[in-house]
């Protein structure tokens, strides 16, 4: 598997992130590493041990969430398959809703120091703003994840970035989705009444897709754990996350 130096420091990073979750993120690594090794021998288990990759790097940062004390973590469960397939097509989802904001601000995660009062290096999420001069000015949100996103003053759900991920999968709905994603692993290594399985595609573009989403979960990890005070679009993610589980009623958001 190769790694780009970002990603190289992303995983010293993550090594020294709070425990269980660091554990479980190690754990999503080496799945990774396996699937790599496997893929060309045996395509199957490479493929059930990158999925297991996705749901090891889930379960990591919900051991995050509750370990900040995040309200309503407690309700997202690490060994429900259903929860952990759940995350990557949610921060999907969010990502569309801010890929218009990705065009103006050119927003970039980087390791800096410089802003931290102990010397600390933390991952940070930079904002490019052009100066009047022409000139490019750099901001940071500090912490990295401390805004709301509301649409027309209500604090938005991201309802219509989820249905328009479903339509574009077409499925009924994200739940339907995410239904769909979670029986993944049994059909890559369980037999089923037309014989045993095979996967017959080519497996790098599947592999270098789980990699991206173990990644993308260990990106959240380093803009939530080295900080103890609550970052408000975290809070506002978590609940919506929840929402679309179906495990709180919508209008408990507002709560």
């Amino acid at each position: 598997m190769k790694l780009n130096p970002f990603e190289e420091k992303v995983i010293e990073h993550i090594l020294q992130s709070s425990a269980p979750g660091k554990h479980a993120a190690r754990s999503a690594l080496r799945h990774l590493e396996r699937a790599w090794e496997l893929a060309d021998k045996m395509p199957e288990l490479a493929v059930f041990s990158a999925i297991t990759a996705e749901e090891e790097s889930a379960t990591a940062l919900f051991h995050v969430l509750k370990i900040r004390c995040y309200r309503n973590a407690q309700m997202l469960n690490h060994r429900n398959h259903f929860h952990k397939t759940a995350l990557h097509p949610f921060l999907i989802a969010m990502g569309k809703l801010f890929h218009e904001f990705t065009d103006s601000y050119s927003p970039k995660l980087e390791f800096n120091s410089e802003l931290s009062s102990d010397s600390t290096e933390r991952l940070r999420l930079r904002l490019t703003v052009p100066s009047k001069e022409g000139k490019q000015l750099w901001a940071y949100t500090l912490p990295p994840l401390e805004f709301t996103v509301s649409i027309d003053g209500v604090v938005h759900k991201f309802e219509p970035e989820l249905s328009q991920l479903a339509a574009e999968k077409n499925v009924a709905s994200a739940y339907a989705y995410v239904q769909k994603l979670s029986n993944r692993r049994n059909l890559a290594i369980y037999a089923a009444s037309n014989g045993i399985p095979h996967f017959t595609e080519d497996i790098e573009p599947f592999l270098i897709y789980r990699k991206s989403a173990v990644f993308s979960h260990l990106f959240a990890i380093l803009l939530i754990d080295p900080y103890p005070e609550h970052q408000s679009f975290v809070q506002q993610a978590l609940i919506a996350f929840l929402c679309m589980l179906r495990a709180m009623p919508d209008e408990s958001y507002k709560k």
